[in-house]
């Protein structure tokens, strides 16, 4: 339930901010892990950074 919910609301947001498709990405990064192998530290490190943007 939790996925459509996020779906609905990233819909809604380019809905409203059309031009969000044309930023492009041009070196995506993918955390990838077990768990407990420290994805969830990493992925909260990289948020940290002011030049990157990372999924909620």
């Amino acid at each position: 339930m939790e996925a459509l919910h996020n779906r609905l609301l990233l819909r809604d947001n380019v809905n409203r901010h059309p031009q969000i498709t044309q930023i492009p990405i041009d070196k995506p990064v993918f955390v990838l892990g077990l768990p407990t192998s420290g994805t969830t530290f990493l992925h909260n490190l990289l948020v940290l950074h002011p030049q990157l943007k990372a999924l909620l």
